[in-house]
């Protein structure tokens, strides 16, 4: 509902039905452990994703880095190379007037033959996105994604 008084300002209210059942058991204490070792690096130019797969791998008990494009992707993974390695990287397809993820993840893999990278995009019928392992690519995830897709998708490649 929302009430409206000139001066005073506005009031929206939002009902939401009440679940029955709690959001507990989406994790799993062992998985959590094994995560908190690993990082993943998140390469999107929308902030709004950006934070919010930030917010939900660190839920999931990974160390999270982020990128805006391509490039910074890249310049990010060959410095962790060093020090604390990146386990995984969910790129972006598709950068608007930079490297998307078509294009940084060959740079990745002359760096690191092995990495494991993890194309995303709200375009399903891309055909990266139907023949992923084609481009270098790990594994794939369709935006906009939740929790569990992205959890699930980590167990299987191995990173929980």
């Amino acid at each position: 509902s929302v009430e409206s008084s000139q001066g005073a300002g506005t009031i929206f209210t939002v009902l939401l039905p009440a679940v029955a059942k709690r959001a507990d058991n989406i994790e799993d204490k062992t998985d959590v452990v094994k995560a908190a070792k690993a990082r993943v690096l998140v390469m999107d130019d929308e902030e709004l994703v950006l934070d919010t797969a930030a917010a939900m791998l660190e839920f999931l008990g990974y160390e999270v880095e982020t990128a805006k494009n391509g490039e910074e992707a890249v310049k990010i993974y060959q410095a962790a190379l060093k020090n604390n390695p990146i386990s995984a990287i969910i790129m972006d397809l598709t950068i608007p007037g930079g490297m998307g993820g078509k294009e940084a993840v060959k740079e990745i893999l002359k760096i690191d033959p092995q990495a494991t990278v993890i194309v995303s995009s709200g375009y399903s019928n891309d055909p990266v996105m139907a023949e992923f392992k084609r481009y270098g690519f790990k594994g794939r995830i369709k935006k906009p994604y939740n929790l569990e897709e992205i959890r699930t998708l980590l167990k299987m490649l191995n990173l929980v």
